[in-house]
């Protein structure tokens, strides 16, 4: 199995590409995530020397804007920025690019938002598919998030795949264990996705003991810490299903702060190890 670590998700000094790369080789991961923009500030012949010294990739790259979120002017010059971050991202191998959909917007109903998640997305997933690449999208599961806005959206696996499909044929979720739990907690959401072949990513995490519709998005745990999600469920059908992605810890656990960076790591890379075993 595959595994992803992000260090944008720790706090402190961000450590270069290349250090992240190296210490990703450390801690036996097998990729990193990153923003796109950081390999153009690095160079991207300096990317491709530390990847070829480390034997680690940069699997996949987040993407820097959301495109719902913004007028259509600004969105057509933030596209113009990332049709060049999508060729240096081609040139050094990133597989796909990831980002989230909003539980809720207080501007748009139902379709109206879909229609506008399918324009603005289907832009940036067509622009993606000529440069090789795949669009990954993630569902809020929180019912405390999804009321925070006016017109509810889609907050599960099942609602997402529609939109996901609707979008481009190279798009796929990202299935997070968190957001799962907290949205449907459906056991039977692989045969409604039709398996795993349109999860792109998976993120692993726990949640904290409390009533889940009114748990808010954070803090979480590592996977397999707290008990509150059947990860040994999820896991075993992922496995069933022969899913061959990437794993990501996303758990913004607290036992993790004031930690130094390669302690963090270690203690993530043991309980990645302890749960996909």
């Amino acid at each position: 199995m595959k595994i992803l670590i992000n260090f944008s998700l720790f706090d402190g000094k961000m450590p270069t590409l290349k250090e992240r790369l190296q210490l990703a080789k450390k801690y036996h991961f097998d990729a990193i995530e990153c923003f796109p923009n950081e390999i153009i500030d690095y160079g991207i012949q300096n990317t491709l020397d530390a990847i070829s010294e480390t034997g680690i990739t940069i699997a996949s790259c987040m993407i820097p804007f959301q495109p719902t979120e913004i007028s259509e002017e600004v969105f057509h010059e933030e596209m113009s920025k990332f049709a060049m971050m999508a060729i240096a991202m081609e040139k050094i191998g990133v597989i796909f690019c990831s980002s989230f959909i909003r539980s809720s917007n207080d501007q748009y109903k139902y379709e109206e938002y879909f229609d506008l998640n399918v324009k603005r997305w289907g832009a940036v997933a067509s622009l993606l598919k000529k440069h090789g690449m795949k669009l990954s999208l993630e569902f809020l599961g929180p019912k405390t998030s999804q009321m925070k806005k006016k017109y509810p959206f889609v907050r599960t696996a099942e609602e997402l795949l529609p939109l996901c499909k609707a979008i481009g044929d190279n798009v796929g979720i990202t299935f997070d264990f968190w957001h799962w739990y907290s949205g449907s907690n459906n056991k039977e959401v692989f045969k409604h996705i039709e398996g795993v072949k349109n999860i792109y990513c998976v993120h692993l995490n726990d949640a904290c003991v409390g009533d889940v519709d009114t748990l808010p998005d954070k803090p979480r745990k590592l996977v397999r810490t707290s008990g509150v999600i059947d990860a040994e469920f999820l896991i075993q059908k992922l496995k069933e299903y022969n899913y061959d992605g990437y794993f990501l810890s996303e758990s913004f656990d607290e036992c993790l702060k004031g930690l130094p960076l390669e302690e963090k790591l270690k203690k993530i890379k043991e309980t990645i190890d302890a749960a996909l075993k």
